[in-house]
């Protein structure tokens, strides 16, 4: 591979780690914007975890990198 692709592809794989980590941010943003309460304080941690994880994060960055 040439060293303008790889950089190409390292150039994607910072904004696609930043895009995603921008939607984690905004998923909490909106998380914390629901009312608290007892039917909701648990769909609101389950938004949080499922947004943020480590690896749902890993997933999603592996998934859209050319292999």
């Amino acid at each position: 591979m040439s060293n303008e692709v790889q950089n190409s592809n390292a150039n994607r794989k910072y904004d696609l780690e930043e895009r995603t980590a921008i939607v984690g941010e905004k998923r909490i943003e909106y998380a914390e914007s629901i009312p608290k309460n007892l039917i909701n304080n648990p769909l609101i941690s389950q938004i949080v975890r499922s947004g943020t994880s480590e690896e749902t994060i890993s997933l999603v960055i592996e998934s859209f990198l050319p292999r």
